[in-house]
């Protein structure tokens, strides 16, 4: 994916840094992981330990971004480091990372190799037991990173806390329709209804009483998953640059609404269980989907596809929450 906010380094830059983070050691290999969206990241190998290994680089500073993207690498490196404490979770380790710019004017850090194919790529070739496999596994680690907590809700990279989910969630998507404005993007939502709705439903968000951490960015392409025989096992889960304190229910996993079974099943706990915390959800998905189509102001993506399925799914998400009948009875 290309993208204005990725970086590229050339090959003196990744030397300097191998060899500041390993000592004089020779690099074998090296290469871009495009698929990335917002950092730039290499696979680089070698000649010495820890051989394979993944460098992971933030965007330049005075980058175009939006308004909750500020320090998103930091966030990355200390909410990775704080799954890691879980062996349940299975993070890369990070073996080395560096924000003085004093080495490279951007921040980066070299993360553990992670074996396997991210499951977007092979999920339509597994059969239907293999991918209720992957959910199931998904839930259950899904579920130990909802157990760290924090005193505060509110973005872990950047801006206030909160000591209520309405006000931290209210002041989150403020932050959206103001970058919307910003950058001049159309949306089919106002502002105004949106906040309208808010109030009129705060309530549901009132239930949500411990800041737990979040990953929010838990789809298919960030879940490595290998092989024994024909049983897939999640290796590695990776891309916490987004994580924030606030409600489970905003993991985006949840955004598909039904067929969640093996998920709950391995989380333990049905998340949307009553008509409240459905309408949450809903809420949550606006959010993921003005995200999407929002950060294209900044980034110009040349691919436009995931542009088109965010308005899509978010004409969707509009209807849901407009119901006048009892809030996501339809989806029952």
């Amino acid at each position: 994916m290309k993208s204005r906010t990725k970086v590229k380094l050339a090959d003196d830059d990744i030397r300097r840094i191998t060899n500041h983070a390993f000592g004089e050691v020779p690099l074998l290999a090296c290469h871009e992981l495009t698929d990335g969206w917002f950092n730039t990241a290499y696979n680089i190998k070698l000649g010495s330990s820890p051989g394979r290994i993944v460098l992971k680089v933030g965007p330049p500073e005075g980058a175009d971004i939006l308004t909750y993207e500020k320090n998103l690498l930091l966030a990355e490196v200390e909410t990775m480091k704080l799954a890691a404490d879980n062996a349940q979770i299975p993070v890369p380790h990070i073996f080395f990372d560096d924000f003085s710019r004093r080495y490279l004017p951007y921040d980066y850090y070299f993360m553990e190799f992670v074996p396997g194919v991210t499951w977007d790529k092979i999920r339509e070739s597994l059969s239907i037991e293999q991918n209720e496999t992957v959910e199931w596994q998904l839930g259950r680690i899904t579920a130990q990173i909802n157990t760290i907590e924090n005193d505060t809700f509110g973005y872990y990279a950047s801006g206030p806390r909160f000591d209520n989910w309405p006000d931290a969630f209210r002041w989150m998507c403020g932050l959206l329709f103001a970058d919307a404005g910003r950058y001049r993007i159309e949306l089919p939502l106002s502002e105004q209804e949106f906040f309208e709705k808010f109030e009129e439903h705060r309530a549901i968000f009132d239930e949500v009483t411990a800041p737990r951490l979040v990953h929010w960015d838990l789809w298919a392409g960030n879940i490595f998953v290998s092989f024994e025989g024909d049983r897939p096992t999640i290796e590695g889960i990776v891309d916490f640059e987004r994580a924030l304190w606030g409600d489970p229910l905003m993991e985006s996993y949840l955004g598909r609404l039904d067929g969640l079974g093996a998920y709950f099943e391995g989380y333990g706990l049905d998340l949307l269980a009553t008509p409240a915390q459905r309408l949450r959800r809903v809420f949550y998905n606006i959010y993921l989907d003005l995200i999407m189509i929002i950060e294209d102001g900044p980034r110009q993506y040349d691919d436009k596809g995931s542009i088109a399925w965010a308005k899509a799914r978010l004409q969707r998400d509009i209807g849901l929450l407009r119901l006048d009948e009892s809030p996501l009875s339809s989806l029952d």
